[in-house]
């Protein structure tokens, strides 16, 4: 329920209902004991969350769809380095670096 106060400045709109929408306006209205006024502002608040969600969804989808694009440009100008390259390299250094530490 909307609590109101002088700090929340209110904009008069005008907007076309069908004529369904608007009984079934009225008569949720009368139901809940809320205006017509009120439950357009909940409706629009939940609206407008649910769309400012779904554009984040997006905006992270196609970023993780220009990182896989950068991820195939990768592929195909150096290849792809075997599964366990990586681990056999750092256990190579280790390895080497252990030699160097020991005292014989």
């Amino acid at each position: 329920m909307y609590v109101y106060n002088a700090a929340m400045a209110l904009q008069r709109m005008q907007i076309l209902l069908e004529d369904t929408q608007r009984t079934r306006l009225e008569i949720l209205a009368q139901e809940s004991g809320r205006s017509m006024s009120e439950l357009i502002r909940n409706i629009m608040d939940g609206y407008l969350a649910k769309e400012l969600e779904q554009s984040k969804t997006q905006k992270a989808l196609a970023a993780l769809d220009a990182l896989a694009e950068i991820r195939a440009e990768v592929k195909r100008k150096h290849g792809v380095f075997p599964a366990d390259y990586a681990v056999n390299l750092i256990n190579d250094m280790r390895d080497e670096r252990t030699t160097e530490l020991q005292p014989w």
